[in-house]
């Protein structure tokens, strides 16, 4: 069986004693506690505010001066009785009366500082005053007149019906562009919202309405919410900015000419890493491997007379006079990734060789693989600082070229991957390694650390845009590292010589320095306004 609390029975010796006050023979008042002169006082005056404790075991502290009340308390069963004698005296019964024990002088000692446990209670005058009504009418006026509040200023009604607009109107509007491609979309279900979020839903199916709020559609408003809905209150709305919605239309006469495909239509590949084989009838040469033996003066002069890193030496033709891949494509979906155009496998472990033209997607919301929790989102606004990644779209579409070349180099004997990667302010090319999905380290003309997959060339995401791409892999291009943080400088159109400043460049067309590999795009519709034409 439970103990009773120090609690409770010091509630069960109050009530007791308030059954039988007139065993004591005293009164309320002089055992309550009032603050006089800054100090607690035991006996209240009339006028004087009594002071009121939340537990009766602060109200009678006193009593907890013997430490024999405490220990009782800690054994005594939830069943205890308090009995009040003829003398006045109190004791505590238990085990159905067999054990009991005296506590009257514990409890109470009237004169010497511990007030009887009757402090808590309130008590009441019960008095009666006789009015003459002859004369209080002498003194007193009758005509007693209801005073109303002074009514709210046009203001502040504004700023009521706006606030109740604010609470009433809902938290969050309707995901109406779910695919995030300019447009309601197919699967947005108007009857889930309203069944999450509408009042007048709530009130037809008798579910709780405190947390709905105005319903959206006219449609879907029962008879309680007619012409009370946000539909209606746009529809109302317009009538007074009629001004702010017209749209005003400027016929402007554009003279330029349509442009006019030359040729009936093209070949489509409806999938990226579907392949056309490219071969000759007679032999398996293509023209890419042909042998090409370097001339001993191959240098660049634009580059401070960079050589060329196979000068003197022979190999293919795509190795020693570099590769150009022209294509028009368009990208039906914001996920698909592979490869557009390759010769070989230059990333493949074992006997890597020849190029490849690829594109891939970074989501906002994927993890890097080698830093787990950490999104390329995140990172991107980390390490770039600027908030153009993941504006527009939860994803990011790149091109890049990565070429292979498998004959060692003049100058260090070292066989190298190249790639179109650039550097970028707050993520600079740091190396010349070529970054891959999954590597964390980097070596120089090697795999690199796959964040900077975040450097390369991005193509916006438009399902009915057609882009021209231009990749190019230049063995004459100088790659010394320079101004690392600057993206047209890995394009080859700064120049580390011309004596500028990272802050500053001094601009090119042509600077012989940069990344050998280089990609660049230009949208159909940006191709025919530059020539001239009609889009």
């Amino acid at each position: 069986m439970a103990n009773i609390t120090l609690e409770g029975l010091f509630d069960k010796i109050s009530d007791a004693i308030i059954d039988n006050l007139d065993i004591f023979q005293t009164t309320i008042p002089e055992h309550q506690k009032v603050v006089r002169d800054g100090l607690l006082k035991v006996g209240r005056q009339s006028g004087e505010k009594l002071v009121l404790f939340d537990k009766d075991v602060i109200a009678n502290s006193e009593d907890l001066l013997e430490q024999i009340l405490t220990d009782i308390g800690d054994v005594l069963p939830e069943n205890v009785e308090v009995d009040i004698g003829e003398g006045g005296s109190i004791t505590v019964l238990w085990d159905n009366g067999n054990s009991s024990s005296d506590i009257t002088d514990i409890v109470y000692n009237i004169g010497e500082g511990n007030p009887l446990n009757v402090g808590q209670f309130i008590d009441f005058e019960e008095t009666t005053s006789t009015i003459d009504s002859e004369l209080a009418k002498e003194f007193l006026d009758t005509n007693i007149f209801e005073l109303l509040q002074a009514g709210d200023t046009r203001q502040q009604r504004i700023n009521k019906f706006f606030a109740e607009y604010v609470a009433l109107k809902g938290d969050n509007p309707p995901e109406f562009d779910i695919d995030g491609d300019g447009f309601v979309d197919e699967d947005f279900d108007s009857l889930e919202y309203s069944e999450q979020n509408d009042i007048s839903y709530a009130q037809t199916n008798n579910l709780d309405e405190e947390s709905k709020f105005i319903t959206r559609l006219n449609q879907d408003a029962n008879s309680g919410n007619q012409s009370k809905t946000l539909q209606w209150l746009r529809d109302d709305l317009s009538n007074f900015l009629e001004d702010v919605d017209e749209e005003i239309e400027t016929e402007i006469q554009d003279d330029r000419p349509e442009y006019k495909n030359k040729s009936d239509g093209f070949l489509k590949i409806r999938n990226l890493n579907q392949s056309i084989i490219v071969r000759k009838q007679e032999g398996n040469d293509i023209g890419i491997e042909n042998n090409i033996i370097v001339p001993a003066d191959a240098t660049n002069d634009l580059a401070a007379g960079y050589p060329h890193p196979h000068i003197g030496g022979e190999g293919p033709s795509y190795l020693t006079e570099g590769l150009t891949i022209t294509m028009w494509v368009r990208f039906l979906d914001r996920t698909s990734r592979g490869t557009l155009f390759n010769y070989g496998n230059p990333l493949r472990g074992i006997d890597p060789k020849g190029f490849r033209l690829e594109t891939y997607v970074l989501g906002k919301n994927e993890e890097l693989e080698t830093q787990p929790g950490v999104t390329w989102g995140a990172a991107a606004s980390s390490y770039t600082g600027t908030d153009t990644f993941f504006a527009n779209n939860d994803y990011e579409r790149f091109i890049r070229l990565v070429v292979y070349d498998h004959i060692p180099d003049v100058a260090d004997g070292q066989r190298k991957l190249y790639d179109s990667h650039l550097g970028l302010p707050g993520l600079p090319r740091s190396d010349n390694s070529v970054p891959e999905f999954g590597q964390s380290t980097s070596t120089n003309y090697g795999k690199g650390n796959e964040l900077y997959l975040l450097n390369n060339i991005r193509v916006p995401i438009n399902f009915t845009e057609w882009y021209f791409v231009v990749a190019t892999y230049n063995p004459l291009t100088n790659d010394l590292l320079g101004y690392n943080s600057v993206p047209e400088y890995w394009t080859g159109n700064v120049d580390p010589d011309g004596g500028g400043t990272i802050a500053n460049p001094s601009f090119t067309n042509d600077s012989g320095y940069g990344a050998k590999c280089k990609v660049e795009i230009i949208s159909r519709s940006d191709l025919l306004r530059a020539r001239g034409y009609k889009v």
